[in-house]
C-alpha cells in the first residue's frame, strides 16, 4: 500500500513545482476541479465507500448480541394450611389455627435482558478477515486512483504550458519574419533586390503564419484536454 501513497505525492510535487510558463490558471484550482468532474475518479471514490462498508461489517461481526424479554400472565392460585401453630407478641401462642389464601385474576409480568458475546467462532475470524481485506483493498485502489489523476492532470498542465511557449516562439518569429518581408519590399521598390526576393519573403511569410495557427490549434487542444 506505499506505492500509490508515493505516486500520489510525486503526482502532487509534480503539480504544485510547475514552472513560471505554465499555464495562468492556479495550479491548486486545476487540481480541485479535476477532483470534481473527473469521471474515472468519481467511480473509484462510490467503489471507496462501498469497500468501506465492508469495515464496519467486520467489526459488527464480534459485537455482542443483545435480547430483550418481555412476557405476562393472569392466572388463579389457592392454598389452605390446616392445624398450624400461630403465636405472635402480646397474644400468646394458638394451636390448630387454619390458614387460606386465593388469587382471582393475578396479572404476572416478566422483564429479561440477554447479553451474548462470543469468545472464538473460526467462522466470524475467516469472514471479517475477507471483509477486512476487501476495505484495504479499497483504500489501495482509491489512493491510486487520486496518484493516476494527479499524474494524468500533472502531464496535462505541462503539455498546455509547452503549446503555449511553442505558440509565443511562432509569434515571436512571424513579427520577425514580417519585418524581413517588408525590408524586402522595400529593397524591391528602391531597386535595390529583384523580385524574387519578395516572393521567397512571402512565402517564408506564409509558411510562419500557418505554424502559428497550428500552435494556437494546439493551445486549445492542450486547454481542452485538461479541463476535461
Amino acid at each position: 500500500m506505499t506505492a500509490p501513497r508515493t505516486l500520489l505525492g510525486w503526482g502532487l510535487v509534480a503539480l504544485l513545482a510547475a514552472p513560471a510558463a505554465a499555464p495562468a490558471q492556479d495550479l491548486l484550482t486545476v487540481w480541485r476541479a479535476a477532483q470534481e468532474r473527473d469521471r474515472t475518479l468519481a467511480v473509484a471514490r462510490a467503489e471507496h465507500a462501498a469497500s468501506q462498508a465492508k469495515r464496519e461489517q467486520a467489526a459488527a461481526l464480534w459485537r455482542p448480541n443483545v435480547m430483550l424479554g418481555l412476557g405476562a400472565g393472569v392466572g388463579t392460585s389457592e392454598s389452605h394450611m390446616n392445624g398450624a401453630q400461630f403465636s405472635a407478641p402480646g397474644m400468646g401462642t394458638s394451636s390448630g389455627v387454619n390458614f387460606a389464601t386465593s388469587v382471582n385474576a393475578g396479572l404476572a409480568t416478566r422483564a429479561s435482558v440477554t447479553a451474548q458475546q462470543p469468545l472464538y467462532n473460526r467462522g466470524r475470524d475467516a469472514s471479517r478477515a475477507q471483509l477486512e481485506l476487501g476495505a484495504d483493498m479499497g483504500d489501495t485502489a482509491w489512493r491510486a486512483a487520486q496518484a493516476e489523476l494527479a499524474l494524468r492532470t500533472a502531464q496535462r498542465y505541462f503539455a498546455l504550458a509547452v503549446a503555449q511557449e511553442q505558440l509565443h516562439v511562432a509569434e515571436r518569429q512571424m513579427s520577425a519574419v514580417k519585418r524581413s518581408t517588408t525590408e524586402a519590399h522595400d529593397r524591391f521598390e528602391l531597386g535595390e533586390s529583384p523580385v524574387t526576393d519578395t516572393h521567397e519573403a512571402d512565402a517564408a511569410l506564409a509558411g510562419v503564419r500557418a505554424q502559428v495557427e497550428a500552435a494556437r490549434l494546439q493551445v486549445e487542444l492542450k486547454r481542452q484536454q485538461l479541463t476535461d
